[in-house]
């Protein structure tokens, strides 16, 4: 079963500050709750393959994605990692000298982790971590 989350937030930072927190891969393990580490494993014009690695509830866990970036806009697929599938999009507009921050992410948990995982722990969790970019901004 897919599920999905969706969040939109503004901020006061101008627009490429905004991106360049959400783009810079490799800087997410200094504020992302529960991550180790996060690397770029290779990058090419317009899009990047990066791993994340992640301590939760005493379990491991590691993320392989390629993140698309276009203008202020920046696609995430998992290539490899917990989920059955994952697909996620930040998307970036300014707007009266506010930055509106929105994202998306669709992902289907492996069938036993889906069955005993509760809507309100994914959105607990899920608005931590968005919570964690935003406090970045401040």
């Amino acid at each position: 079963m897919a599920r999905k989350i969706s969040y939109s937030r503004t901020s006061s930072k101008p627009i490429d500050e905004v991106f360049n927190i959400i783009s810079n891969y490799s800087n997410y393990k200094n504020f992302i709750p529960g991550c180790t580490n996060s690397e770029i494993i290779s990058t090419d014009k317009n899009s990047q393959i990066g791993k994340l690695q992640f301590e939760i509830l005493g379990k491991k866990y590691t993320i392989e994605s390629r993140n698309i970036q276009d203008e202020y806009n920046l696609k995430m697929e998992q290539i490899s990692g917990p989920f059955d599938a994952f697909n996620g999009s930040w998307n970036l507009e300014e707007n009266l000298g506010e930055t509106a921050i929105h994202f998306k992410a669709d992902f289907t948990l492996p069938f036993l982790v889906n069955a005993v995982t509760p809507d309100s722990l994914i959105e607990k969790l899920s608005e931590t971590i968005i919570n964690s970019f935003i406090s970045k901004l401040k």
